[in-house]
């Protein structure tokens, strides 16, 4: 049974722990930073771009060895990726008795969370798991979404919150309203023919006697 739960996690706040200063390591980071949080870096040495993170200030570097005292309790979230596997174990060994999650690049299934290939198109942020089975088939999965997805899908998204606000504001429940602007069949559709956007649209604003914002060119 698959026992991995899929849910976005609130970084910008959080206390997170990177031990590793490589490539791996540079990944998890940059992830970590594009999503608002400041990591802390245990590594003797860092990548180019760890090292241009830490110059401008999104990143905090602790030059050494990672030592016992590193991590407490006080840490939120705590990202594995050196290359030594012992010392891996022993850190997230150490992590599950404080209690703080894991995540670990050498064997994700060991750790608590596992880092997902993602995506983003303006609002919308698209993440592909494997449950840690195999990252290279999440990145191509990522990647063919990519391609297919169609370009008014930004577009889309940033409508649909303005609209929202309005029906708020109205009284309105959005919910059923933006369903119908909402389906892969709609989505198809307005890919190809954003005159059929306009229409709907208009009955909408008959149908409910509203001035609706207009999705942006």
């Amino acid at each position: 049974m698959d026992s991995w739960l899929g849910f976005f996690y609130h970084v910008a706040k959080k206390r997170v722990l990177v031990i590793g200063g490589g490539r791996v390591a540079e990944r998890r980071v940059k992830k970590l930073v594009d999503s608002g949080a400041v990591p802390e870096l245990v590594s003797p040495n860092l990548t180019s771009d760890l090292y241009r993170l830490w110059q401008t200030g999104h990143i905090v570097w602790k030059m050494r060895r990672f030592v016992k005292g590193d991590l407490f309790s006080e840490i939120d979230l705590v990202v594995i990726a050196t290359s030594d596997h012992t010392v891996n174990e022993q850190i997230a060994t150490q992590a599950k008795a404080l209690g703080i999650l894991c995540a670990r690049a050498d064997d994700p299934l060991r750790g608590d969370i596992v880092f997902p290939a993602s995506m983003r198109a303006g609002m919308i942020r698209i993440e592909v798991s494997t449950s840690g089975a195999s990252p290279a088939l999440s990145a191509g999965i990522r990647d063919w979404l990519k391609q297919e997805l169609p370009e008014i899908i930004e577009a889309l998204a940033e409508w649909q919150r303005d609209v929202r606000a309005v029906l708020l504001r109205q009284g309105i429940a959005p919910g059923p309203i933006l369903k119908r602007f909402s389906s892969p069949e709609w989505i198809r559709t307005v890919a190809t023919d954003r005159s059929a956007f306009e229409r709907e649209i208009c009955a909408v604003e008959e149908t409910y006697s509203l001035v609706l914002p207009r999705p942006r060119p």
